[in-house]
């Protein structure tokens, strides 16, 4: 979960594309043509140096020098790949970013804004890419030099030689035709040998990925614990603490509390109280940094990620659909027949509007359900929910937040029907919707304020819940009433 909150898109998208290619088809390439052209060039030397040995006296100072210029060309030339490979990630971010937010852009006329980022971002890609340029240009005249004396060298000595009958016209000639192949295959092997290491910044890049920390186990079923349990969950949190990262503040605060199975609790407080916290703790989407949550008595850190969300249903404030048909967003792994989905879109008060619509079940959904309004999308969540039958715990997390009062109370309705026999958290953004339930919640500051029946914290003035009830704008016959 860390990852993605501090890892920007389009950074992971370079690196999954870009980088991805370029260990696939260049590393490979690359040392493939290594092993030829190195062979090429050692052939091209021996032959020079068993027909002329003063000539190692020679090869092996400028062998010397070629490798120290590579060598220190190489040193700086990872950075610019580095710095490029950056720049590009950056430019992929941004580029994501202002599409995803290009309405709020123009609302907020802060255009012109973006427009002067877009261009810093590209002229810093520019300069790494240019910087780069001009480094193997550096390499290429010092290379070629180095050529042009090894090759001036061998003809001139091999020139005297002939002069003076040590050696004959056709060895003479030999020993020119391996010098231009030699010093050419040497130009060939600081190309390959640049490319290998500029490519070896790709390797390392997702080299960071493949060692990131990795989720818990997927599953770790123990038939003698017996899980999954069966009915309404009873869920305990003992002084948990919580924080996104280790360097962040701890967000959930030594949280202690208990919910008997089958009990409904609505959970409210202010904005960054640690509401939403626990529901990313009970997920395990982020783990305790200490403490435990127990469902029937059994640590959930020692259960798989699978085993445990199986037994749980949480309707987020977002509703989640696909590019698909309805029923592939109800049920997508094909495990329920059409009779069980139209029972849950009747148990979730949207089987009428289904049916009037073109298609029903298979009524194509566009991407996030952007051809649905916000309350259809939210009671497809709704039928979804009531389609898993192994829920013990449903968790609803501001799920009402963004709909209208019809909407929210048919919502309502649904889960007071269709999930009477499990625990029930509820996220409550409108207090009238948990006003009946057994008990609230009140989060402070990462810590549990309050605990107690509706009832109880209303007829205390004192109380947190009071409070936010009266801001609420609950009339005193609402609270009499409860």
């Amino acid at each position: 979960m860390a990852f993605f909150d501090q890892t920007p898109m389009g950074r992971i998208m370079n690196r999954l594309s870009y980088d991805i290619a370029r260990i696939d088809e260049n590393i490979p390439w690359a040392t493939s043509y290594a092993m030829s052209v190195f062979a090429e060039a050692l052939n091209s030397l021996i032959a020079i140096c068993v027909v002329i040995p003063v000539l190692v006296f020679v090869v092996v100072p400028l062998l010397t020098i070629f490798l120290g210029i590579i060598h220190f060309y190489n040193v700086a030339s990872v950075h610019f790949r580095r710095l490029t490979s950056k720049a590009v990630s950056s430019n992929c971010s941004f580029f994501q970013d202002s599409h995803t937010g290009a309405d709020s852009i123009r609302v907020f006329n802060v255009v012109e804004r973006f427009r002067d980022k877009n261009v810093y971002i590209c002229d810093f890609m520019n300069e790494s890419l240019i910087t780069e340029i001009y480094t193997n240009r550096w390499l290429q005249s010092r290379l070629d030099f180095i050529s042009d004396c090894a090759i001036f060298i061998c003809v001139f000595v091999a020139i005297i030689m002939a002069d003076y009958k040590w050696i004959s016209l056709g060895v003479l000639a030999m020993v020119i035709n391996n010098g231009y192949i030699f010093t050419g295959y040497l130009g060939q092997i600081a190309r390959v040998w640049r490319e290998s290491e500029v490519q070896m910044v790709c390797i390392e890049r997702v080299s960071e990925y493949i060692n990131n920390e990795r989720e818990p186990e997927w599953n770790t079923i123990d038939e003698s614990r017996n899980w999954p349990p069966s009915g309404a969950g009873h869920l305990q949190f003992k002084d948990v603490c919580l924080r996104y990262r280790n360097e962040l503040d701890l967000v959930l605060n030594d949280v202690s509390f208990d919910v008997r199975a089958g009990e409904k609790v609505g959970i409210v407080g202010r904005t960054g109280a640690g509401k939403s916290s626990l529901t990313l703790a009970l997920f395990r989407i982020v783990d305790p940094c200490s403490g435990k949550i127990l469902i029937n008595g059994i640590d959930i850190s020692t259960l798989g990620l699978h085993d445990l969300r199986s037994t749980l249903t949480i309707i987020p404030q977002d509703p989640v659909l696909f590019c698909g048909t309805l029923r592939l967003n109800l049920d997508p792994f094909d495990d329920y027949t059409d009779a069980s989905l139209w029972e849950a879109l009747e148990k979730a008060h949207l089987a009428e509007t289904i049916r009037e619509i073109e298609g029903g079940l298979d009524y194509k959904v566009a991407e996030s359900g952007a051809n649905l309004s916000v309350g259809q999308r939210q009671l497809v969540c709704m039928a979804r929910a009531v389609l898993r039958q192994k829920t013990c715990i449903l968790v609803l997390d501001e799920a009402t937040a963004a709909i209208d009062p019809e909407t929210d109370s048919r919502i309502q309705l649904s889960i007071r029907s269709h999930f009477k026999e499990c625990t029930v958290l509820t996220i409550a953004h409108r207090l009238n919707t948990i006003i009946d339930y057994d008990r609230v919640l009140v989060m402070d500051a990462g810590k549990v304020a309050e605990f107690d029946s509706p009832n109880a914290l209303l007829k205390d003035s004192d109380s947190l819940f009071f409070k936010l009830a009266k801001q609420a704008g609950i009339s005193q016959n609402e609270r009499e009433e409860i």
